[in-house]
């Protein structure tokens, strides 16, 4: 921003996060880890808060970049911080699940005293005076590319010849499998496990696959295995902040489904809320402009105008109980492989011969 015509270098508490050199609390730099690395306070920029104008583009910048001259400069936040913003969550109590290539989750803090584990992230939001906690599980999305270039000839096939894309193809085939997929379980750790176990070295697997399995339940196992690993993260949120999560949003490219939207709301065990705009980090940047230009008086009021609910998803009761026992093979599953060291030993034997 000071290149483009900021009035001088600045830092908000988002960006600050994980730099390792803040003070949670204050939500600025650390005295006492900036006296142990030896720099002093002048060495770094000062942390304004969220969403405040910082000037206007200058003459110079508009020359090299192109963007008009005098337009406003605002402080903005991280991606995650932005994509919470932009699905309104912006109170206690409310949270985020992106559901992209991967999946992050976000919730509102407006205290960290809330913290009662050590299962998540967290650091500053992008509104004023408060926090944001994460979690994430890395392979939603990507499991579901890796089905269609490894394994989806026959969906990429089908997508092509109804004009849609091969992943609507996939939640459609998913519905001719019953809830549950007949008893086969995705363990969708691709690229390791994240929240809440962090094993580097877990990977995925299909397990329960019985010569009776058809290609249907193959795909439907998929998606809900990649909706097992998010309700992981959605129970390491209900414990570790002190009065849980009432409201969960789901954004992203994985909610224009319906049918999936559906089967995350089913495995997850409860009521979802499915924005309108599916790239909600553009959106809550756009947001932060907007109040910090002055075009709306508060971030809520910002919210209140510019984010939408497309539509309510409410978990199946005839499934809850079942999908409970599918949820604790699930964790019980990778809990026991893990304990018995196997995924250590088969990620060193994967370093040692490939």
């Amino acid at each position: 921003l000071y290149l483009l015509g900021a009035d001088r270098w600045e830092t908000d508490p988002a960006s600050l996060t994980l730099n390792g050199m803040m003070d949670i609390r204050k939500l600025d730099w650390s005295d006492r880890v900036l006296e142990m690395c030896g720099i002093s306070r002048d060495r770094v920029p000062p942390v304004g808060p969220p969403s405040g104008m910082v000037g206007k583009v200058s003459k110079q910048a508009s020359e090299a970049t192109g963007i008009p001259e005098g337009v406003i400069l605002c402080r903005g936040a991280g991606d995650q911080q932005c994509a919470a913003i932009g699905a309104g969550v912006i109170r206690q109590g409310m949270a985020e699940f992106t559901v992209g290539t991967a999946g992050v989750m976000v919730a509102h803090l407006d205290s960290v005293d809330r913290i009662k584990g050590k299962n998540l992230w967290w650091g500053g939001h992008g509104v004023p005076n408060a926090w944001d906690i994460e979690g994430g599980a890395f392979c939603l999305g990507a499991s579901l590319k890796w089905w269609r270039d490894n394994l989806g000839l026959d969906e990429v096939q089908e997508a092509e010849s109804r004009n849609t894309s091969p992943y609507s193809v996939m939640v459609d085939k998913a519905q001719e499998s019953p809830a549950g997929a007949r008893g086969l379980l995705f363990h969708s750790f691709l690229a390791s496990q994240v929240t809440p176990y962090y094993d580097a070295d877990s990977r995925g697997g299909l397990i329960g696959l019985g010569n009776y399995h058809t290609r249907v339940d193959l795909v439907r196992a998929l998606l809900e295995g990649c909706a097992h690993e998010m309700k992981m993260v959605v129970d390491a949120f209900q414990s570790d902040i002190d009065g849980g999560i009432s409201t969960l949003r789901l954004t992203g490219g994985g909610t224009k489904s319906a049918g999936f939207s559906q089967i995350m709301t089913d495995v997850i065990g409860m009521e979802t809320e499915v924005t309108k705009e599916k790239e909600c980090t553009v959106l809550g940047a756009a947001i932060l402009g907007a109040f910090g230009s002055g075009h709306f008086a508060s971030i809520d009021e910002a919210v209140d105008q510019m984010v939408q609910i497309e539509g309510t998803f409410t978990p199946n009761k005839e499934n809850r109980a079942m999908y409970e026992e599918h949820h604790a093979l699930y964790r019980g599953i990778y809990e026991a492989i893990a304990n018995a060291g196997q995924y250590k030993g088969l990620a060193n034997f994967s370093s040692k011969y490939f």
